[in-house]
């Protein structure tokens, strides 16, 4: 889980955009480029970009990725003796930055300095670099194949899914790509942030170039169009998993798909795990799924992220298991022990993805990115050691959201820029375990 950063999510989601302004002409020369480094406040740190072109039509524009918030345009932006100026507005917060530009022993050039934000000051070191990190290789996945929508029939409304058909299908087989928890669409795209990463998206495209069938398909509470009555305080995860069933009996029954492979993203592998053991899936795929019961990961969190102690925490799923009102001030606690979300969240605690997983007799992948700070390498290996067919597949620069990142700074963007790539390990990965399925 990421440490505490200047803007919640929430309000990330409000912020505004402030143009460049002025007129004036600004030699950019000397410090063009991709800059990119760390701001610090007090104690809390976190990775900053700043990109700025040489062409004065072309907007400079600052990246907090940690805080999933990318190109905001600066203003005010000034050039003199190596000094730069500019301002940058987010949400009601306007932040004056200046700084100057060094040449250190390393010959490298560096932008140091400070910024004000509501009479605080802070500091700031970048560094300009020759690339961005997606430029090393950029996902243009193009679909060799037709999409289809799909509607299903639920109890309270329909769900929605994409159907991919490859315009030359190797065999009738079919990956049912579930995603992860929250408002998290079809594509892989949660509405928690700005922008996307399309990385289920681009993998049933990629499957579809292989001969590949796929469908992803909005689970309760995602998508353009989310319906209110398909989202209430006595939802429980069982209902999440009968979609997922009925998805498969529909694939099934009504288009003839004899293979199907359940592909499930974070929360959605142990959704994927336990429909494939109630319909008698063919194999499965699980994407950087836990391995351990949703309480040790609540565990986890309250102790890394809000600093309690074990008693305290243990106190406070007591109380939450029996009904007993929390009344805590922080945050992360009041986010997880919410009453709107409390039968639902029981309901999750009742199964354990070891034991469940043990119990499938048919090949299962399990995919680990060892950049991913949601899910840990643990957690696959528990997977891996439980599964009775299991292949562990763990990819050193992969992240959460399965693309290609190298540092804390890519890793976070690529939450919200779609250009960031698959890796290659996991595209062959899943294509070589479904080949010898077939």
């Amino acid at each position: 889980m990421r440490k505490n950063t200047f803007y919640t999510k929430g309000f990330l989601i409000l912020f505004g955009l402030i143009m460049l302004t002025g007129c004036t002409q600004i030699d950019r020369t000397e410090v063009a480029g991709h800059w990119q480094g760390t701001m610090t406040m007090g104690n809390r740190e976190m990775a900053a970009a700043l990109d700025i072109p040489v062409q004065n039509s072309e907007p400079i524009t600052l990246s907090l990725p940690e805080n999933y918030i990318a190109w905001i345009p600066v203003s005010h932006f000034t050039v003199k003796d190596r000094n730069i100026r500019f301002r940058v507005s987010i949400g009601f917060d306007l932040m004056r930055f200046s700084a100057g530009l060094e040449y250190q022993d390393d010959g490298i050039p560096h932008l140091n300095g400070k910024f004000l934000k509501k009479n605080n000051i802070g500091t700031f070191s970048l560094t300009r670099t020759d690339t961005r990190a997606w430029q090393e290789g950029v996902t243009t996945i193009t679909l060799a194949g037709k999409e289809e929508e799909l509607t299903m029939a639920v109890t309270g409304g329909e769900l929605k899914g994409t159907l991919v058909s490859p315009h030359n299908p190797v065999k009738k087989i079919l990956v049912l790509f579930i995603e992860g928890s929250g408002p998290t669409d079809r594509d892989g795209n949660s509405a928690l942030f700005k922008g996307k990463n399309d990385s289920l998206k681009q993998l049933a495209y990629f499957l579809a170039g292989e001969g590949i069938y796929s469908l992803r398909y909005d689970k309760r509470g995602s998508g353009e169009k989310i319906s209110k009555s398909l989202i209430t305080k006595d939802l429980i995860f069982e209902t999440i998993i009968e979609d997922a069933c009925g998805w498969i009996h529909m694939l099934r029954k009504d288009l003839g798909f004899p293979v199907i492979i359940p592909a499930g993203h974070s929360q959605g592998s142990l959704i994927g795990l336990v429909a494939s053991t109630i319909t008698g899936a063919d194999g499965v795929i699980s994407l950087e799924g836990a391995g351990r019961p949703i309480k040790d990961v609540i565990k986890e969190q309250l102790r890394e992220n809000a600093n309690l102690e074990p008693e305290v925490i243990n106190q406070l799923l007591r109380d939450f298991e029996v009904g007993i009102p929390i009344r805590n001030s922080i945050p992360l606690v009041q986010q997880l022990f919410g009453e709107k979300t409390r039968k639902f969240l029981l309901s999750w605690m009742n199964y354990d993805p070891g034991k469940i997983i043990a119990e499938l007799e048919v090949p299962t992948l399990i995919v680990q990115g060892e950049m991913d700070f949601q899910t840990s390498i643990e957690d696959a290996r528990i997977l891996a050691e439980n599964a009775r067919q299991g292949e562990l597949l763990l990819i050193p620069e992969m992240n959460h959201v399965l693309k290609a990142v190298a540092d804390s700074y890519s890793n976070y963007l690529a939450y919200i820029d779609p250009r960031f790539p698959l890796p290659e390990e996991l595209t062959g990965g899943i294509i070589n375990f479904i080949r010898r399925m077939l």
